[in-house]
């Protein structure tokens, strides 16, 4: 999945959550650690081999292996630390991060990637010298010319669907996590930002 359909799917499963358990709009940084638990997995295992070339960009961070103790462990440590909604939120983001790998082969008419969770079982090939912006350029080219021919219209309709209603829910909700953004924003160039407050987490 690309990183804005990770982060779409991530904060739709956990706004209607949060609204169905407590009637209101996700809060500040709960939303920021969804976003981040969205993109978490990519962020440690892509740089792993395109980089550094040391592991596979679905290596140890996609593992269900990993993220089932990681977010076991971030929940108990949210609890007792009084951040129980930031560490659910992290790991709501983390662990839709990894079906969405696993099934988005489906979507475009393949089978189930399970592979891609299962890591050290199943270890991956790791690419060495990796020309970044010619991997990045390819990708794109991909997703350009499936979603321009026939069989990407249905996709191209669903996206637009699914990233258009979660902008609006995120909207309706009162835009959580810009404040955040805006904070730490005013930080960078000096500008004194409001302190987290205990109902923003």
């Amino acid at each position: 999945m690309w990183p804005w359909e990770h982060a779409a799917v991530a904060y739709l499963a956990y706004s209607l959550s949060v609204r169905a358990a407590t009637g209101r709009a996700p809060r500040e940084w709960p939303v920021v650690a969804v976003a981040f638990g969205s993109q978490f997995p990519d962020l440690i295992d892509k740089p792993a081999e395109w980089v550094f070339a040391v592991l596979p960009s679905t290596g140890v961070a996609h593992s269900v292996f990993t993220a089932i103790p990681l977010t076991l462990v971030l929940l108990a440590v949210g609890y007792r630390r009084g951040w129980l909604q930031v560490s659910t939120g992290f790991s709501v983001g983390y662990l839709l991060h990894l079906p969405g790998d696993v099934y988005y082969g489906v979507i475009l008419g393949n089978e189930p990637s399970y592979d891609t969770v299962l890591w050290p079982l199943v270890p991956g090939d790791v690419q060495s010298n990796v020309d970044l912006f010619a991997l990045l350029t390819r990708f794109f080219d991909r997703y350009a010319e499936f979603i321009l021919s026939p069989a990407g219209l249905p996709y191209l309709l669903g996206e637009v669907a699914l990233v258009g209603g979660v902008i609006v829910l995120w909207l309706v909700d009162g835009r959580p996590g810009l404040g955040v953004l805006r904070r730490l924003l005013w930080r960078m160039i000096g500008r004194p930002g409001r302190s987290v407050r205990p109902e923003d987490r």
